[in-house]
């Protein structure tokens, strides 16, 4: 990195830097603020929770809570990748 500085800055600058990152007030563009939204028989509610991102997804009658641990892009669409049951990644269905 020491003998590229420029590059290196021009890439931190880059959308490629920002591709994928953890989830913090610094990274997550989205509202958090008990924002809800609707599609068909799913409903997800977006909050914060001890300094977490929180998702409550509810499809039919079944509700879980998704702790949002990196998001995915920055702008002008961001998802959030968040843990399943099973311990594997996956991205959220509502970007």
């Amino acid at each position: 990195m020491s003998c590229h500085q420029s590059a290196v800055s021009d890439w931190q600058q880059s959308d490629h830097a920002k591709a994928m990152a953890e989830a913090t007030s610094a990274t997550v563009l989205g509202d958090f603020n008990n924002a809800t939204f609707d599609h068909f028989t799913q409903k997800a509610r977006f909050f914060k929770q001890d300094n977490a991102f929180k998702i409550e997804f509810t499809e039919q009658q079944n509700t879980k809570v998704y702790t949002v641990a990196y998001t995915f892009g920055h702008y002008p669409l961001q998802e959030y990748l968040i843990k399943t049951d099973d311990g594997k990644m996956q991205v959220f269905p509502f970007a």
